[in-house]
């Protein structure tokens, strides 16, 4: 074989076809349902299915004309600097250009972000980012940025006065302002009659390179959107700003160079990688339509922090790094990977080098950016980024029809559809349907987050530092709360564990289930195990010996008695119920056990099952946190 010889890697093998692979495929399924148990579909309603051919594409693939995904070329590893304090920040930026970061993004304290001071909402100072509320203070970080070094601003509610205060010698080509008063008005509550100051701001004189305006879907998306839902969103205020740069005399591809865009990655791998593809087709749709060809869109992403947990911290790297995979094939011109410990309320050393070197392994171990469009031509990716983008212009539109992205969040049309989608996905995450590893599913009763910082003696220079220089934010910005804040989704979990590790401060121990078990271990080990995994996800852990099975209800009655928990479960096989889970109930409620649970359903005994004594069922598909806070109530958690 020569060089120019083609490699044909199916020559050899008779042609299949898919239904002769379904025939197959549902042989080995006995039975069940080939499209229940092999399909599904996504919080948007798109059809994910097993398997992929030729025929799936799409008649016109989605090709984004311009941008760091039409070409092989290194993303811009571009890491958050979070400080708290002065020094913390300026120290925090040289460790990540040394250690491997090409730009900064600096984000600035929660009450910053919110458009809060010191003296209005002191105890936002220094969480979740850096404390630099002086003018002096902000200087000094930025004098000290090593030459030609971007930086990018993630502020909120004080982007404005930051813009004013930045030095002009450090407005370097890549360099992001941030300011989106879209996204401060939907998470600060910023009166949208202020938006024309921002955008006349954005409007003057700028250097090539330097975008004012940040496009940001990020607030929409860390409160619950669906993917469709977002970048719906992010085009109608790209839509927005443009005419807003127009009506200051832009013309509309100069108005597109002010702007950078930003989407949030997440664990789900292909839709991310759909969805960063999908923007950038969307926009390049925009744009045509506006009589501009040919202008890149600059597109960032963040890994959000609606999927990172604060218990069993560490599973967060695993998610990083498939976020920070799929923004990296998707062709976004910058990844920012949040440290594991970002919901911690401050990050460690080692967790900001982890989230570096995440990067800097996908870029030169995996060789990611040597490829261009990596996922172009795969016949599941080119699809769902079809279908996504199909799904995400519907969106588009609807925001359009109903007056725009400032009306639809002022009618909270916005609000409204978002929280539908967020309760579909809470009551999944609920049952476990979506699992969350390390919190709904194997969760470690023995981590304890506790917070990174120490605070009081920062916000005591802060307030002696203002003193002397001139406040940031020398009033309040906007109401301070609007209708998007950030959901984690294991947050129904997460409040489950705070009241566990407060009844273990106070108690010096857990709350404590007793597993009464039917039988030898391989009749109940299956459900004991499940029961066992449901009740460490509310912090509740095992008393006794969890692999110990009983023959009668007095046996089990005995041990529960010597155990001292309060509450207990039955565990067995459906052989196991029908002869002794009567027995065994009525047993335990004698022994004075306040609450009985049994794992799995009751299955037509329902009415017998509670007169014997059984208060619930714990099985695959019920509302576990709802179980799970009867059961602390039952404890006295």
């Amino acid at each position: 074989m020569t060089a120019d010889d083609e490699m044909r890697l199916a020559e050899g093998f008779e042609p299949q076809s898919y239904q002769t692979w379904k025939n197959s495929v549902e042989k080995t399924l006995k039975g069940g349902d080939f499209d229940s148990l092999l399909s599904f579909k996504t919080y948007d309603g798109l059809q994910i299915n097993p398997l992929y051919m030729r025929d799936d594409l799409p008649s016109v693939l989605l090709r984004p004309d311009s941008g760091r995904s039409a070409r092989a070329e290194l993303w811009d590893i571009r890491q958050a600097v979070t400080g708290p304090g002065t020094d913390d920040v300026i120290r925090q930026i040289n460790e990540e250009l040394a250690g491997g970061a090409s730009s900064v993004l600096l984000r600035l304290d929660a009450g910053l972000r919110m458009g809060r001071t010191v003296f209005s909402n002191p105890e936002s100072v220094g969480i979740d980012g850096a404390a630099l509320h002086s003018i002096t203070a902000l200087n000094k970080v930025l004098q000290e940025l090593p030459e030609e070094t971007p930086v990018a601003f993630d502020a909120g509610a004080a982007g404005l006065e930051v813009m004013r205060s930045f030095p002009h010698r450090n407005w370097v080509k890549g360099s992001s302002f941030g300011l989106d008063p879209m996204g401060v008005t939907s998470t600060a509550g910023l009166d949208p009659s202020s938006h024309d100051e921002w955008f006349q701001f954005a409007a003057d004189e700028m250097p090539e390179g330097v975008t004012p305006l940040t496009v940001s879907s990020i607030p929409y998306f860390d409160a619950g959107a669906t993917e469709a839902q977002e970048l719906g969103i992010l085009i109608a205020t790209g839509v927005a700003y443009l005419r807003a740069l127009e009506a200051k005399g832009l013309s509309v591809e100069l108005a597109a160079q002010r702007m950078n865009f930003v989407v949030g990655l997440s664990q789900d791998q292909f839709t991310t990688i759909a969805k960063v593809r999908a923007a950038r087709a969307l926009w390049s749709v925009i744009l045509k339509s506006s009589g501009v060809s040919g202008s890149a869109m600059r597109l960032d992403g963040v890994t959000s922090s609606r999927m990172f947990t604060r218990h069993d911290p560490h599973v967060n790297v695993l998610r990083a790094t498939i976020a920070g995979f799929a923004g990296a094939v998707g062709g976004l011109d910058s990844i920012t990977v949040l440290p594991f410990d970002t919901r911690m309320g401050g990050s460690q050393a080692l967790a900001r080098r982890v989230a570096r070197n995440l990067q800097v392994i996908l870029a030169e171990e995996s060789n990611l950016y040597r490829v261009a469009d990596p996922a172009g031509g795969s016949f599941y990716v080119e699809r769902l980024t079809n279908d996504l983008a199909d799904a995400s212009f519907a969106e588009f539109k609807a925001i359009e029809k109903a007056g725009g992205i400032v009306a639809a969040i002022s009618n909270r049309t916005l609000a409204h559809n978002i929280n539908q989608s967020n309760e579909t996905r809470k009551a999944n995450i609920a049952s476990r349907r979506d699992a969350i590893t390390g919190v709904s599913e194997f969760a470690n009763l023995e981590d304890q987050p506790t917070s990174n910082l120490n605070l009081t003696s920062l916000r005591e220079a802060v307030r002696a530092d203002l003193t002397e220089n001139k406040a940031l934010l020398s009033d309040v910005i906007g109401s301070g709360s609007g209708q998007f804040n950030p959901k984690p989704i294991a947050s129904v979990f997460e409040a489950l564990r705070d009241a566990s590790d407060a009844y273990h401060a106070k108690t010096g121990g857990r709350p404590k289930v007793f597993l009464a078990n039917i039988g030898n271990l391989q009749d109940f080990n299956a459900r004991a195990t499940f029961a066992a995994n449901a009740f460490a996800a509310g912090g509740i852990g095992i008393a006794g010996n969890s692999d110990d099975g009983y023959d009668t209800g007095a046996s089990a009655a005995d041990a529960f008695k010597a155990s001292g928990a309060k509450i207990a479960c039955i565990c067995g096989s459906e052989s196991g119920y029908g002869e002794k889970a009567i027995d065994f109930a009525q047993a335990l409620k004698t022994e004075g056990a306040s609450q009985i649970w049994l794992a799995g359903r009751a299955g037509g005994n329902e009415e017998a099952y509670a007169g014997s004594g059984i208060d619930g069922y714990i099985y695959v598909g019920a509302d576990i946190p709802n179980a799970l806070k009867l059961a602390q109530a039952a404890i006295g958690v």
